[in-house]
């Protein structure tokens, strides 16, 4: 990830623990490869219509803009739309947010169509929040379309999580059910700062999406007996690991180069 000005930004929705962890791994991927970039960050407010207010993002953006930032990640629902528009307006080719594994079909209530999931069936939002990344992407799929030059990237993040939340990882195993809703997936904060350093210096035209997880699940418990006790019926698309992630970052890995580096087993 490069920075003509040394200025990079993060727009987030609401100010509180989980769009932390998105600010954190993005804060830490920017110092790994520019350690003089300055950063600025700011959030659009403090209760749940921060994600849904495109005029504050796009406002946010503009000013970040104007400060000379010219990098800007995004982790703020529908407020992030005004952060596209910011973008568009000013004629920004290379945009890559945060899009949300639950656009997979979580939490699978209705069980996946295979395993493991991937970026290959249609969107199959099943909340509110899920279908507004929906919206997202469908979005940034017609600001491509109206211009061929521009580049979007969504990352489909899976549960974001610190070294200091691996403590808790063994207790999952007592009941598989309570982290079904996911399939046991998760992505250190770290990698997940690679895969947004990768998304931006990606060198391609239109609108992607990709899946971004940990190689491996937050269970010990093997992979066919989480599948066999909890989605019965539910077919194998390939052969997997015992441990390896149900959620599939193979397109990731083919195309951003991405591969994860940390583990909570490490």
């Amino acid at each position: 990830m490069t920075s003509k000005t040394g200025k990079v930004g993060f727009v987030g929705g609401m100010n509180f623990p989980l769009i932390h962890k998105f600010e954190a791994g993005f804060r830490a991927g920017v110092k790994h490869v520019c350690p003089k970039c300055t950063i600025i960050s700011q959030y659009a407010g403090v209760t749940p219509e921060a994600f849904r207010n495109p005029g504050r993002g796009k406002e946010l953006a503009l000013s970040q803009y104007q400060q000379g930032v010219n990098v800007i990640f995004h982790a703020s629902g529908s407020t992030g739309l005004g952060v596209f528009e910011a973008a568009r307006q000013l004629k920004i080719r290379n945009v890559v947010w945060a899009s949300s594994e639950t656009v997979l079909g979580l939490p699978f209530d209705t069980p996946p169509p295979y395993v493991p999931v991937d970026e290959e069936y249609p969107a199959r939002p099943e909340t509110s929040y899920s279908l507004g990344k929906h919206l997202d992407e469908q979005m940034a799929a017609q600001f491509c379309r109206w211009n061929p030059q521009l580049k979007m990237i969504g990352l489909r993040f899976s549960n974001v999580m610190e070294p200091a939340d691996y403590e808790a990882f063994p207790s999952f195993d007592a009941d598989p059910s309570l982290r079904k809703w996911n399939l046991w997936g998760y992505i250190d904060a770290r990698d997940g700062a690679q895969a947004v350093r990768r998304a931006l210096e990606l060198k391609t035209t239109g609108m992607d999406v990709f899946i971004i997880a940990a190689a491996d699940t937050v269970m010990s418990r093997p992979n066919d007996e989480l599948i066999a006790g909890t989605f019965p019926g539910v077919p194998l698309k390939r052969q997997v690991g015992s441990h390896e992630t149900l959620v599939s970052i193979e397109k990731a890995r083919r195309v951003l180069g991405y591969e994860p580096r940390h583990s909570w087993r490490d």
